[in-house]
């Protein structure tokens, strides 16, 4: 399997170097846990342009990871954005709840709902669930909550109820 990666990222594959820059990030498949290479081969993807890892690499730099990749929110949000722009429902609704939240920007529920709104229309969970708390905290909508968070819940995010 990784020699298939590899000879599909040197002819140009986008989500097998993001593939590839995973498992070198934590040692999976065989690979040596080398987090240079790693973060240097998601760059590359995503500058290539994969949605998933444009994603991937937007969640780590949100959270940062201890000893390789400081906490860098501002970064994130436009890997995020290109992400979204590409049609990632897990980046769109990611984008809403950082809107809804106030997650290294100020609380926007307006534009957390747009973005919430494009992801519950795609069905993710997630989106579903923010859209839920939005409307309960901060939109004054608790019928239209409850619909969310059901919803949330049947589709697995079980923390909604």
């Amino acid at each position: 399997m990784v020699q298939s990666y590899r000879q599909r990222a040197v002819d140009g594959d986008a989500h097998a170097v993001g593939k590839l820059g995973r498992w070198h990030l934590a040692g999976q498949h065989g690979l040596p846990r080398l987090p240079d290479l790693g973060l240097a081969l998601l760059e590359r993807s995503s500058e290539l342009g994969d949605a998933s890892t444009l994603l991937y690499l937007a969640r780590k730099l949100l959270d940062g990871i201890p000893g390789i990749l400081e906490a860098d929110p501002a970064r994130a949000i436009p890997l995020l954005e290109d992400a979204a722009a590409r049609g990632n429902s897990g980046a769109v609704a990611q984008l809403g709840v950082i809107y809804a939240s106030g997650i290294s920007v100020p609380k926007q529920p307006t534009r957390a709902l747009q973005y919430l709104d494009r992801g519950a229309a795609d069905g993710n969970a997630l989106a579903l669930h923010y859209r839920g708390i939005l409307f309960r905290d901060d939109l004054d909508d608790p019928q239209q909550a409850c619909l969310d968070l059901q919803a949330a819940t049947l589709l697995g995010k079980e923390e909604a109820l």
